[in-house]
């Protein structure tokens, strides 16, 4: 770094009608008005904010589906059956054949009679399926 200012400087005052100072880029700025990160999309202040955001859905997520299974059917037979067959409660639901909805992945929060199980999936949403329909999910 300081070889490269005295080279610098030495260009300046020897060459002086050779040398050209380029304009600087004009620093981009965040949705809010202020200089960005390097090589990133927003300023210091709006990514802490973006973060505690992204925490507090995701906190608000779990919460969700702890309340989900706490409020939860409860069927004592099923419940055997399907701690039996799967190690947690994490399942992908498999489509029926002819069916418009494909696969899907849900958490089990409520256990049926008849092998029926309350599931709910990414967003919170509740849905049926039986316990035939259901397969490990592969990613855990």
């Amino acid at each position: 770094m300081f070889l490269q200012h005295i080279y610098f400087q030495c260009v300046a005052t020897c060459h002086k009608e050779h040398f050209v100072i380029s304009e600087a880029e004009p620093a981009k700025l965040c949705k809010c008005g202020r200089t960005r990160r390097p090589h990133q999309r927003n300023c210091a202040g709006c990514n802490v904010r973006s973060v505690m955001a992204s925490r507090t859905r995701h906190r608000a997520r779990a919460a969700e589906l702890e309340r989900l299974v706490a409020a939860g059917a409860f069927d004592p037979e099923t419940k055997r059956r399907f701690e039996a067959r799967f190690a947690t409660r994490l399942v992908v639901v498999l489509a029926d054949s002819g069916s418009v909805v494909g696969d899907r992945v849900g958490f089990v929060v409520g256990f049926k009679p008849d092998s029926t199980l309350v599931l709910a999936d990414h967003r919170g949403r509740e849905f049926e399926a039986k316990l035939h329909q259901l397969q490990q999910d592969p990613s855990v």
